[in-house]
């Protein structure tokens, strides 16, 4: 269908502005998926091979911190955490 006009870009037709602004993002969220999946396997593969020790109860603990706490609230502290890394 047709979007229409974007009032913030000169009136300009929204389908090609979207298509323009979906390249980026795809180019953004193809390797963020890549690396968390990576990750998330690995992570996996050792907490299940070292079962009841320390190590698996850290990654067990991250793993659900993660799932509990909003998006806005990580969001948030990661922005602090780099922040405070390039302040120094």
């Amino acid at each position: 269908g047709d979007f229409g006009e974007a009032t913030s870009e000169s009136f300009l037709p929204v389908w090609p502005l979207i298509f323009e602004k979906l390249r980026n993002t795809i180019m953004l969220a193809v390797p963020a998926l890549i690396l968390t999946v990576l990750v998330a396997t690995s992570l996996a593969v050792w907490s299940a091979l070292r079962q009841y020790k320390f190590s698996d109860y850290a990654i067990t603990s991250f793993a659900f911190l993660g799932i509990a706490l909003p998006t806005f609230v990580l969001g948030l502290a990661q922005q602090a955490v780099i922040m405070w890394l390039l302040a120094e």
